[in-house]
């Protein structure tokens, strides 16, 4: 199950985020997801900085939060699938980022932080049948 998808800066600035599901009966409210996604911004800057690599995944128990960048954004998506669906969830954030980037990349270059510009970003149409079907 997909919970959250989170598209922000490497600065951890949320851009765009979705709640499919719930985790634990709470819902994610706007100011959490500025403080989720700052969270989830430094600890990928530190595996940057640190050892200078990307980092794929983080797993607390049964929730993982899988990641992938490109061009100063960062696209995260939580969900409790088992190791067997990360590199279809690998795929999807690639093609979630890619389109994003694709509609919003040239805003991005010299973006003033006007968060409203990204509202209208709907995902691929393929994410959404995954979703709907309930395979992840």
């Amino acid at each position: 199950m997909i919970y959250d998808l989170f598209i922000f800066t490497a600065d951890g600035i949320c851009l765009k985020s979705f709640e499919f599901n719930s985790i634990s009966g709470s819902d994610v409210k706007k100011a959490e997801t500025d403080l989720i996604s700052s969270y989830l911004s430094a600890i990928y800057n530190i595996g940057l900085d640190l050892y200078k690599k990307k980092l794929s995944m983080i797993k607390f128990e049964n929730i993982y939060y899988c990641f992938t960048g490109a061009n100063d954004i960062i696209v995260c998506i939580s969900c409790d699938c088992g190791d067997h669906d990360l590199n279809m969830i690998e795929s999807i954030l690639s093609e979630i980022s890619g389109a994003f980037l694709s509609e919003y990349g040239y805003i991005l270059k010299e973006w003033n932080g006007n968060r409203t510009k990204f509202e209208n970003f709907m995902l691929p149409e393929n994410f959404l049948t995954i979703l709907n079907k309930k395979k992840v």
